[in-house]
Protein backbone atom coordinates (compact mmCIF):
# COMPACT_ATOMS: atom_id res chain seq x y z
CA UNK A 1 0.00 0.00 0.00
CA UNK A 2 2.97 2.35 0.51
CA UNK A 3 3.65 2.08 -3.24
CA UNK A 4 0.41 3.89 -4.18
CA UNK A 5 1.15 7.63 -4.53
CA UNK A 6 -1.13 10.20 -2.93
CA UNK A 7 -3.14 12.65 -5.06
CA UNK A 8 -0.56 15.34 -4.26
CA UNK A 9 2.28 13.05 -5.40
CA UNK A 10 0.42 12.16 -8.63
CA UNK A 11 -0.13 15.87 -9.41
CA UNK A 12 3.57 16.50 -8.80
CA UNK A 13 4.60 13.61 -11.08
CA UNK A 14 2.26 14.77 -13.88
CA UNK A 15 3.59 18.32 -13.60
CA UNK A 16 7.18 17.07 -13.78
CA UNK A 17 6.48 14.87 -16.82
CA UNK A 18 4.38 17.34 -18.81
CA UNK A 19 5.37 20.75 -17.50
CA UNK A 20 1.63 21.49 -17.11
CA UNK A 21 0.43 22.72 -13.72
CA UNK A 22 -2.85 24.28 -12.69
CA UNK A 23 -3.10 27.77 -11.23
CA UNK A 24 -5.69 28.53 -8.54
CA UNK A 25 -7.62 31.83 -8.58
CA UNK A 26 -9.86 33.28 -5.90
CA UNK A 27 -13.53 33.83 -6.73
CA UNK A 28 -16.80 35.02 -5.21
CA UNK A 29 -18.64 32.37 -3.21
CA UNK A 30 -21.68 32.92 -5.47
CA UNK A 31 -19.59 32.73 -8.69
CA UNK A 32 -20.20 36.41 -9.52
CA UNK A 33 -16.56 37.27 -10.32
CA UNK A 34 -13.06 35.92 -10.16
CA UNK A 35 -10.83 38.02 -7.95
CA UNK A 36 -8.28 38.46 -10.74
CA UNK A 37 -7.10 41.41 -12.80
CA UNK A 38 -8.88 44.59 -11.64
CA UNK A 39 -10.66 42.66 -8.86
CA UNK A 40 -7.56 41.05 -7.30
CA UNK A 41 -7.33 43.47 -4.34
CA UNK A 42 -11.06 43.74 -3.58
CA UNK A 43 -12.23 42.62 -0.15
CA UNK A 44 -15.87 42.17 -1.24
CA UNK A 45 -17.51 41.05 -4.46
CA UNK A 46 -18.46 44.11 -6.55
CA UNK A 47 -21.78 42.47 -7.50
CA UNK A 48 -23.18 40.73 -4.40
CA UNK A 49 -20.92 42.39 -1.77
CA UNK A 50 -20.03 39.02 -0.16
CA UNK A 51 -16.56 38.66 1.31
CA UNK A 52 -13.56 37.62 -0.76
CA UNK A 53 -12.03 36.03 2.36
CA UNK A 54 -13.18 33.78 5.21
CA UNK A 55 -14.48 36.36 7.72
CA UNK A 56 -13.90 34.10 10.75
CA UNK A 57 -10.25 33.51 9.84
CA UNK A 58 -9.75 37.23 9.19
CA UNK A 59 -11.15 38.09 12.63
CA UNK A 60 -9.15 35.35 14.41
CA UNK A 61 -5.89 36.60 12.92
CA UNK A 62 -6.58 40.32 13.08
CA UNK A 63 -6.72 40.48 9.26
CA UNK A 64 -3.24 38.95 8.80
CA UNK A 65 -4.34 35.62 7.28
CA UNK A 66 -6.52 35.90 4.19
CA UNK A 67 -8.11 32.58 3.23
CA UNK A 68 -10.27 32.82 0.08
CA UNK A 69 -13.84 31.56 0.46
CA UNK A 70 -13.73 29.88 -2.96
CA UNK A 71 -11.24 29.18 -5.75
CA UNK A 72 -11.19 27.87 -9.31
CA UNK A 73 -8.36 26.24 -11.28
CA UNK A 74 -7.02 27.23 -14.70
CA UNK A 75 -4.57 25.31 -16.83
CA UNK A 76 -2.29 27.75 -18.70
CA UNK A 77 -2.56 27.13 -22.45
CA UNK A 78 1.09 27.93 -23.21
CA UNK A 79 2.37 24.96 -21.24
CA UNK A 80 -0.19 22.65 -22.83
CA UNK A 81 0.79 23.79 -26.33
CA UNK A 82 4.46 23.21 -25.50
CA UNK A 83 3.59 19.68 -24.40
CA UNK A 84 1.79 19.05 -27.71
CA UNK A 85 4.77 20.34 -29.69
CA UNK A 86 6.92 17.66 -28.06
CA UNK A 87 5.03 15.06 -30.11
CA UNK A 88 6.25 14.94 -33.77
CA UNK A 89 2.82 13.88 -35.12
CA UNK A 90 1.10 16.72 -33.30
CA UNK A 91 3.71 19.21 -34.52
CA UNK A 92 3.21 18.09 -38.13
CA UNK A 93 -0.58 18.28 -37.75
CA UNK A 94 -0.31 21.90 -36.47
CA UNK A 95 0.82 23.03 -39.97
CA UNK A 96 -2.50 22.13 -41.60
CA UNK A 97 -4.03 25.61 -41.15
CA UNK A 98 -0.99 27.42 -42.60
CA UNK A 99 -0.92 25.11 -45.63
CA UNK A 100 -4.70 25.25 -46.20
CA UNK A 101 -4.81 29.04 -45.84
CA UNK A 102 -2.05 29.37 -48.44
CA UNK A 103 -4.03 27.10 -50.80
CA UNK A 104 -7.10 29.32 -50.33
CA UNK A 105 -5.12 32.46 -51.22
CA UNK A 106 -3.83 30.70 -54.35
CA UNK A 107 -7.38 29.64 -55.32
CA UNK A 108 -8.68 33.18 -54.78
CA UNK A 109 -5.88 34.62 -56.90
CA UNK A 110 -6.61 32.20 -59.77
CA UNK A 111 -10.38 32.83 -59.59
CA UNK A 112 -10.14 36.63 -59.22
CA UNK A 113 -11.30 36.56 -55.60
CA UNK A 114 -14.28 34.24 -56.10
CA UNK A 115 -14.59 31.05 -54.05
CA UNK A 116 -17.54 28.72 -54.62
CA UNK A 117 -17.36 26.66 -51.42
CA UNK A 118 -16.57 27.90 -47.92
CA UNK A 119 -15.84 24.91 -45.71
CA UNK A 120 -14.52 25.95 -42.34
CA UNK A 121 -13.09 28.69 -40.14
CA UNK A 122 -9.99 28.93 -42.34
CA UNK A 123 -12.11 29.83 -45.39
CA UNK A 124 -13.77 32.72 -43.57
CA UNK A 125 -12.99 36.40 -43.77
CA UNK A 126 -11.87 36.56 -40.12
CA UNK A 127 -8.98 34.17 -40.76
CA UNK A 128 -8.11 35.37 -44.26
CA UNK A 129 -8.26 39.05 -43.27
CA UNK A 130 -6.10 38.52 -40.18
CA UNK A 131 -3.51 36.61 -42.23
CA UNK A 132 -3.53 39.30 -44.96
CA UNK A 133 -3.03 42.05 -42.36
CA UNK A 134 -0.18 40.13 -40.69
CA UNK A 135 -2.12 39.67 -37.42
CA UNK A 136 -1.81 35.90 -37.85
CA UNK A 137 1.61 34.67 -38.90
CA UNK A 138 2.80 31.26 -40.03
CA UNK A 139 3.04 28.91 -37.05
CA UNK A 140 0.81 30.99 -34.75
CA UNK A 141 -1.53 28.80 -32.71
CA UNK A 142 -5.18 29.67 -33.40
CA UNK A 143 -7.48 28.84 -30.50
CA UNK A 144 -11.21 28.78 -29.90
CA UNK A 145 -12.56 28.76 -26.35
CA UNK A 146 -15.82 27.04 -25.55
CA UNK A 147 -17.61 27.27 -22.18
CA UNK A 148 -20.55 25.16 -21.08
CA UNK A 149 -22.34 24.27 -17.87
CA UNK A 150 -22.24 20.76 -16.47
CA UNK A 151 -24.77 19.24 -14.10
CA UNK A 152 -22.79 16.76 -12.06
CA UNK A 153 -25.69 15.54 -9.94
CA UNK A 154 -29.12 14.46 -11.18
CA UNK A 155 -31.24 16.61 -8.84
CA UNK A 156 -29.14 19.77 -8.69
CA UNK A 157 -28.95 22.74 -11.00
CA UNK A 158 -25.73 23.54 -12.85
CA UNK A 159 -22.84 22.63 -10.58
CA UNK A 160 -19.92 23.91 -12.60
CA UNK A 161 -18.84 25.52 -15.85
CA UNK A 162 -16.10 23.92 -17.91
CA UNK A 163 -14.02 25.85 -20.44
CA UNK A 164 -11.97 24.16 -23.14
CA UNK A 165 -9.55 25.27 -25.84
CA UNK A 166 -9.89 23.87 -29.37
CA UNK A 167 -6.75 24.20 -31.50
CA UNK A 168 -7.93 25.29 -34.95
CA UNK A 169 -4.51 24.73 -36.56
CA UNK A 170 -5.44 21.07 -37.01
CA UNK A 171 -7.75 19.95 -39.81
CA UNK A 172 -11.50 19.93 -39.07
CA UNK A 173 -11.29 16.11 -38.93
CA UNK A 174 -8.66 16.31 -36.21
CA UNK A 175 -9.13 19.47 -34.12
CA UNK A 176 -12.07 18.09 -32.10
CA UNK A 177 -10.31 14.87 -31.11
CA UNK A 178 -9.68 14.44 -27.40
CA UNK A 179 -5.94 14.88 -27.77
CA UNK A 180 -6.36 18.40 -29.17
CA UNK A 181 -9.24 19.65 -27.00
CA UNK A 182 -7.47 21.11 -23.98
CA UNK A 183 -8.89 22.07 -20.58
CA UNK A 184 -8.88 25.80 -19.79
CA UNK A 185 -10.65 26.08 -16.44
CA UNK A 186 -13.37 24.68 -14.21
CA UNK A 187 -15.59 27.21 -12.47
CA UNK A 188 -17.72 25.86 -9.62
CA UNK A 189 -21.35 27.02 -9.19
CA UNK A 190 -23.85 27.67 -7.80
CA UNK A 191 -24.40 30.42 -10.40
CA UNK A 192 -23.24 31.10 -13.94
CA UNK A 193 -19.87 32.84 -14.07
Amino acid sequence: QDDIPSLHQVKKIVAELTGVEHVMHNMCIDSCVGFTGPFVDLIHCPKCRKSHYDETRLQETGGRVKVPVKQFPTLPIGLQLQALYRDPDSTASMHWLDEHTQEIFEQLECSHGVKDVWNDFCDGTDNLGAVSEGKIKEGDPILMMSVNGAQLYKYKSLDCWIAIWVILNHSPNTCYKKKYVLPACIIPGPNKP
